[in-house]
């Protein structure tokens, strides 16, 4: 009867011990779980913000170009080339690709801005 009970008893100890395991266990899956969902809506906001600055960038070129075009009725490649609509960004290597046209274009348009400024400068003496 003593053994009985030393064995029940033994069993309830490492009945004890795995649902402490289990527990910590279970609490660190939560934890990862939470970091990993907290890293996706981190990834998330950046990509928003990126293809946020992308697409603003390419609209300031694209009324620059409007502007010029009313008083220069040329550039009509550069229109139709800018109203096509671009693939959803794939990889690194398309999202430096992007970046790279973005940089490019924001040259373009300090150079239609330091030329209006000229412009204007000139004008106003």
């Amino acid at each position: 009867m003593k053994e009985r009970a030393n064995e029940i008893l033994n069993a309830n100890n490492e009945i004890a011990s795995l649902q402490d395991k289990l527990e910590l266990t279970e609490s660190a899956t939560y934890r990862l779980q939470n970091q990993v969902d907290s890293t996706i809506r981190g990834m998330s906001d950046k990509t928003l913000e990126l293809c946020q600055i992308l697409s603003a960038v390419d609209n300031v070129l694209e009324r620059f170009v409007m502007h010029i075009q009313s008083h220069k009725q040329k550039r009509d490649q550069t229109s139709e080339k800018r109203k096509l609509v671009k693939p959803w960004v794939n990889s690194v290597k398309d999202i430096e690709l992007e970046g790279k046209q973005a940089m490019d274009h924001l040259d373009e348009i300090c150079t239609y801005m330091i030329d209006y400024h000229d412009i204007s400068t000139e004008y106003e003496r």
